[in-house]
């Protein structure tokens, strides 16, 4: 699927951090409903996400951070996220980590996520990554799909991720996705 006409892809930088943190909170209370509790989404906030999650990312300077946003006729519309691996038993080695991928609810489903993918796996390729994996929900089935339809197959890790809010915390299995970039 081609992303709307007037969509744009740029590298995102700490002056998109707000932006960011915008879609991705308010992707994650549409997609995650589905398969978490409403209370801990109802409790996801921009302002956390922007000051404790995308600053530090931006302001972090390691060259493995890259992120790029989409917009479609200026409105920011998604954005897709990489990094080193944190814990070198997490992924093969040679392997970046694809982060975070989340399109803001108006614009799912139009091409624009299927974009951002490419533009990072071009991105790791040309850099001479090995490959790419990435953890996700194993309840997020509609992103599993996505992923399985653009080539990343599971490798049998699993992890349980703890989640806690103030209404209490519950466990999520996830699940390990990767696709080789050779």
């Amino acid at each position: 699927m081609t992303p709307p006409e007037g969509t744009t892809i740029r590298r995102a930088d700490e002056g998109d951090a707000s932006r960011i943190a915008s879609i991705h909170v308010r992707s994650k209370r549409v997609a995650y409903r589905a398969f978490m509790p409403d209370g801990y989404v109802d409790t996801l906030d921009q302002d956390e996400h922007r000051l404790n999650r995308w600053q530090p990312y931006f302001a972090a300077g390691i060259p493995e951070n890259r992120a790029w946003i989409a917009f479609v006729r200026g409105i920011p519309a998604g954005f897709v996220a990489l990094e080193r691996i944190r814990q070198p038993d997490t992924a093969p080695a040679g392997y970046l980590h694809l982060h975070h991928l989340h399109i803001a609810p108006e614009f799912r489903g139009r091409g624009i996520g299927q974009a951002l993918l490419d533009t990072a796996v071009e991105d790791a390729r040309s850099q001479g990554t090995a490959g790419l994996a990435l953890w996700t929900q194993a309840g997020n089935g509609e992103a599993r799909a996505f992923y399985e339809r653009a080539g990343w197959q599971p490798d049998g890790a699993e992890r349980g991720q703890q989640y806690r809010w103030e209404g209490g915390e519950f466990t999520m299995d996830d699940v390990r996705y990767v696709r080789s970039l050779d």
